[in-house]
């Protein structure tokens, strides 16, 4: 699929290989639906909080095969004396194919057009495993999953466009554009980690069997605000004095990584997110990156003049 965008891409630029257009001068407006086709986006969670033998919630008073009586103290070198940054693990998510819309308001002089314009796009995503080879915690759960449930971009851009002239028709005008802006990017995103129920597996791990069969998820509407840029090309099909027909592909991305912290867990390990009754907050944050997105879409521009 991607492929067959940025072929439509390299079409509409060397089609404008072609002598300037006398283009009228005035104000116009535009409109545009399409469909948009995203990267697949890498998601990194970083869980900020302590271990579960740190777990001030879990009944106290175990003793594991190592000889440590869990829930260790708080204080205790293992538990980082407070929250810490615990392992992370890039997950890739295919996002669907989902929906474009645009709508500019602008202003052409002879070749060139500058104009304003919104934008949204959106994709579904997809549940993928948790796995982190290595990690010694693997052992103790069952279940280690995350899940983009829908991608959310609007865009706002100051776009310019050069208009060329067609050699065989005045009714047909290709353009290539620069645009650049901000991005608002809501991810809707959750994940689940559930641990093994049977208590004598988690002892033989020396993990607090008092976290068997607790279930810790991630539920959160993320978002972030992102500078970013697109490239775009296309033909227009002049339908009379006033009114043209424009199919149009580009390529946005942002400049920089999305990024949503301080999340509570909802539960964690079946209680609320925190390391005790009264202890520090536990949470969670989201980095991702791949943004990019291919667009192609079918519109009708409207000069005021």
């Amino acid at each position: 699929m991607r492929q067959t965008f940025f072929a439509f891409a390299l079409g509409a630029v060397s089609a404008v290989i072609a002598l300037p257009a006398a283009g009228e001068d005035g104000l116009y407006w535009s409109v545009d639906l399409g469909t948009s086709v995203a990267s697949d986006l890498s998601s990194t969670r970083t869980n900020v909080g302590v271990p579960t033998n740190c777990d001030q919630w879990l009944t106290p008073g175990t003793t594991l095969p190592n000889g440590r009586t869990v829930p260790l103290p708080l204080s205790d070198p293992s538990c980082g004396g407070g929250p810490r940054a615990l392992p992370a693990r890039a997950v890739d998510f295919n996002l669907d194919a989902g929906s474009f819309v645009g709508f500019a308001v602008g202003y052409q002089r002879a070749n060139m057009r500058f104009e304003m314009e919104y934008s949204r796009r959106s994709q579904g995503g997809e549940l993928q495993p948790l796995v982190v080879p290595g990690d010694d915690k693997q052992a103790e759960f069952v279940e280690r999953s995350e899940e983009i449930h829908d991608v959310q971009g609007d865009s706002l851009f100051a776009n310019v466009f050069y208009d060329f002239a067609a050699r065989q028709s005045n009714k047909i005008t290709p353009y290539v554009g620069v645009g650049i802006g901000a991005m608002r990017l809501g991810i809707d995103y959750s994940g689940t980690s559930r641990r093994n129920s049977d208590r004598d597996a988690l002892r033989q791990l020396n993990r607090n069997p008092n976290a068997a069969g607790t279930v810790s998820r991630a539920d959160e509407s993320l978002s972030d605000t992102l500078f970013g840029y697109q490239l775009i090309g296309g033909v227009r099909y002049a339908l009379n004095e006033k009114h043209s027909l424009n199919l149009k592909v580009r390529y946005a991305n942002a400049f920089e990584d999305f990024e949503d912290s301080d999340n509570p867990w909802k539960p964690l390990r079946g209680h609320e997110s925190t390391v005790g009754p009264g202890g520090a907050p536990v949470h969670y944050g989201i980095a991702a990156t791949q943004l990019g997105f291919w667009a192609v879409s079918l519109g009708l521009k409207f000069d005021f003049d």
